[in-house]
């Protein structure tokens, strides 16, 4: 799977300024979905199958907000929101309930499985 670079450009609706200002915001957050994007194909590479499926998934979602975000057309809207991309892809990922059900089938994968009842790990182990 490759980074996405396949968004059309659109024209933003504003002052001339504001225009200017939200372009430059605009190129910005695409090179921000872009690190974000780049670094979850990065841990793919060094991922179970089963873990990669899910991070292919989790750059499927990067990919809708990133459409979502950048098909904007209004200049106001990368001014007032974007201006500080920070934590914003993350918090928007955290959000997103596909996203958090990923982390949670994850989470559950890596809970040790239990050996049964009143065998714990010293008996398990031999030990007396």
């Amino acid at each position: 799977m490759t980074p996405a670079n396949d968004f059309s450009p659109c024209v933003l609706i504003g002052t001339e300024a504001q225009v200017e200002w939200a372009e430059r915001i605009k190129d910005q957050v695409s090179t921000e979905f872009d690190r974000v994007e780049n670094a979850f194909l990065e841990i793919s590479r060094r991922q179970s199958p089963l873990d990669q499926q899910d991070t292919v998934a989790i750059v499927a979602i990067v990919r809708r907000y990133r459409g979502q975000v950048l098909e904007n057309t209004m200049a106001g809207y990368f001014i007032r929101n974007w201006q500080e991309t920070g934590s914003q892809i993350r918090d928007m990922l955290a959000a997103d309930v596909d996203y958090r059900a990923i982390q949670h089938a994850r989470k559950r994968r890596s809970v040790p499985k239990t050996h049964g009842p009143g065998l714990n790990s010293r008996h398990y182990l031999g030990a007396q």
